[in-house]
């Protein structure tokens, strides 16, 4: 070992050992894997891309990424149900035009201006038109499911992200049932006048009954816009949160890793100097 004096201090020349080069080494490595860090959060996007980024931020995030797919469907669900609800409504629809267009019948063959041979022809209608309110509430269906001819079940929409009351509705098939039997139409009959005398008061009441119906399911279908407004609300705030917690900004990580890139080729460049270190010694024997 040789020593020499640089502004009167000594300086040791040694070659078993490089202090500054182990320092740079270490220093070098520490400056790289902030700039892959760097690199891979805007690759990625996301700040945290390991539990070890963030380990609350991590545990957090992914509670609230659980939450907003859940919720995602959620809203799905409420848009599938809207969607069942305007279906039924449109049966509702053509069963209203049907009894409509009865009750002109009905009070056409009411009247003594026409003879048992019209009321023959509009009692022909008449068939046709009881048969078409059928084939109504046997085909409106949604998935197979019938709507409008089902005298027990009940429909549940999950429409939220939580069990029971909090996260279902629950709607009564039975209640908008439109079944010739539940309208109340089985011995409608407009052949002769006191048979159109009596029909009258039959379609009378099926078409309020009708009505009641449709008002049922249009306040069942508000509140499943409300529902969706409000899931919609719930899940942008949720995803707004979670994406302040766990995504990247680019801003910040651009600069981030023009600071680390330089810090790191700086780092390389010290141990390469600190490598060459050791070499002075050889000169003081040569």
């Amino acid at each position: 070992m040789s020593c020499a004096h640089q502004k009167g201090k000594l300086l040791s020349l040694v070659i078993n050992s490089n202090v500054l080069a182990q320092e740079s080494a270490r220093k070098l490595v520490d400056n790289s894997e902030k700039y892959n860090k760097t690199l891979r959060q805007l690759a990625s996007g996301n700040r945290i891309n390991t539990a070890g980024d963030d380990p609350t931020g991590a545990a957090i995030s992914k509670m609230l990424e659980s939450k907003v797919r859940s919720s995602e469907q959620a809203l799905r669900n409420t848009h599938d149900s809207i969607s069942l609800m305007q279906i039924m409504d449109g049966g509702f629809a053509g069963i209203s035009d049907v009894l409509t267009r009865l009750r002109e019948l009905t009070l056409q063959a009411s009247t003594d201006t026409l003879g048992d041979v019209e009321r023959s022809f509009i009692q022909e209608e008449v068939r046709n038109s009881l048969e078409e309110i059928t084939r109504i509430a046997e085909s409106t269906k949604y998935n197979n499911t019938k709507l409008l001819s089902r005298s027990v079940g009940d429909l549940d929409f999950q429409i939220g992200i939580n069990h029971g009351k909090l996260g279902r509705k629950t709607f009564d098939l039975s209640s908008v049932n439109c079944t010739l039997e539940n309208l109340g139409l089985t011995t409608f009959n407009t052949s002769t006048k006191e048979n159109a005398h009596k029909s009258i008061d039959l379609v009378n009441n099926a078409i309020l009954q009708l009505n009641q119906k449709r008002a049922a399911i249009g306040g069942f279908q508000n509140g499943l816009e409300a529902t969706r407004a409000k899931n919609e609300e719930y899940t942008f705030n949720t995803d707004a949160t979670k994406s302040r917690i766990r995504d990247a900004d680019f801003a910040e990580k651009a600069s981030d890793l023009a600071r680390e890139k330089i810090m790191t080729d700086a780092t390389a460049g010290v141990l390469v100097n600190a490598n060459q270190k050791n070499a002075l010694a050889l000169k003081l024997i040569l």
